[in-house]
């Protein structure tokens, strides 16, 4: 296997070579997602490792100063096989000794959580959330998918649907945008998690809706929304990108029954596969004290079963300037990104 750029061809075709990838393609794989990337100051390069089967990846580039370049594959590279970890490893690293600038390679490839890491791979805190979560398999028949739910999913669905609750899928439009971000702020603020600013998910869920990547969802209750869902798809995959709702849903089932409007929704456009977006662990599900123990009650209404993957990997390739990104340098890019350009680093 080798590393080398994409040509000019293979660029201009991306999204066409990423869907090619053995894992189906990933929208943060994207050129939808690196210009995203590009707004917040990372530098896109398309690359592909090539073998009989070779994969396209795309990487951001960041320099960081005084360390070199920090190459990071959201998402990436596009296999679901832990074997091929070991020459993704050489091929990187001799690509390196062809580019010294380089310092650091980070990636998250989706290969399942018990795969062997290759000697170089250092396992780091996870970027990118969903390094467990539950996906629906929109296949079946939308009986036959509903029949799949847990009992407590089906019932809350009917539930919401006694009380008149319906979903309806809105525009992309200034007042859409605007609705679901003061949801999402009020979950927030419930919740206590970090929300972006609104500037960044205008441009995000706007450039999705209009290059036909992403749509808006909500559950309207007593004629006023009170949930809302932001969904993404590329290829047959869809993701359960943002999710937000107010103090007024209660206990009606109207999340459920939104969720399950979304699912038929990606299923009339081709998508096989639904991504709820993180989780617990397995083994910490039943944590009331683990962080994420409602959301994890709440998306198991649809299925029990956790999907887990190795997460986020470094592969280091100059050993001075990665300890000192250890010890210092990620700590303080990260920190000078919130601070000073209200960004989130990654």
């Amino acid at each position: 296997m080798k590393l080398r750029s994409a040509t000019l061809q293979e660029a201009q075709q991306w999204d066409r070579h990423i869907l090619t990838n053995p894992d189906g393609g990933d929208l943060l794989q994207s050129t939808f997602f690196a210009q995203q990337k590009r707004a917040n100051g990372w530098v896109p390069r398309y690359m592909v490792y090539e073998a009989e089967h070779s994969i396209y990846a795309l990487f951001l580039v960041k320099k960081v100063y005084g360390l070199g370049q920090l190459w990071y594959s959201p998402k990436g590279p596009g296999t679901p096989d832990g074997g091929l970890l070991k020459d993704i490893e050489g091929a990187n690293a001799d690509y390196a000794r062809r580019h010294k600038d380089i310092f650091l390679f980070t990636m998250e490839p989706e290969v399942p959580a018990d795969t062997a890491l290759p000697a170089s791979f250092v396992a780091v805190k996870p970027i990118q959330p969903n390094v467990h979560t539950i996906i629906v398999d929109l296949t079946p028949s939308e009986e036959d998918i509903f029949a799949s739910f847990r009992q407590r999913g089906r019932r809350s669905v009917r539930k919401a649907e006694k009380q008149g609750i319906t979903a309806e899928t809105r525009p992309a439009t200034a007042e859409t945008m605007q609705l679901m971000y003061a949801l999402y702020k009020e979950t927030a603020e419930r919740g206590g998690f970090y929300l972006r600013d609104y500037a960044y998910y205008e441009h995000f869920w706007g450039s999705a809706a209009q290059q036909g990547r992403g749509s808006f969802h909500f559950a309207i209750k007593d004629g006023e929304p009170v949930a809302g869902i932001f969904v993404t798809h590329f290829g047959t995959k869809g993701l359960y990108k943002d999710g937000a709702s107010s103090k007024a849903v209660g206990n009606s089932g109207a999340p459920y029954l939104l969720q399950w409007e979304v699912m038929k929704h990606l299923k009339s456009q081709g998508v096989t596969s639904y991504d709820l977006h993180a989780t617990p662990p397995p083994e910490a599900m039943e944590d009331k004290d683990h962080p994420s123990y409602g959301l994890g009650q709440f998306k198991s209404g649809f299925s029990n079963d956790i999907v887990s993957y190795i997460g986020t990997v470094d592969q280091p390739v100059r050993k001075i300037p990665y300890m000192f990104w250890q010890r210092i340098g990620q700590r303080a890019a990260l920190s000078l990104s919130h601070r000073i350009r209200h960004r989130i680093y990654f």
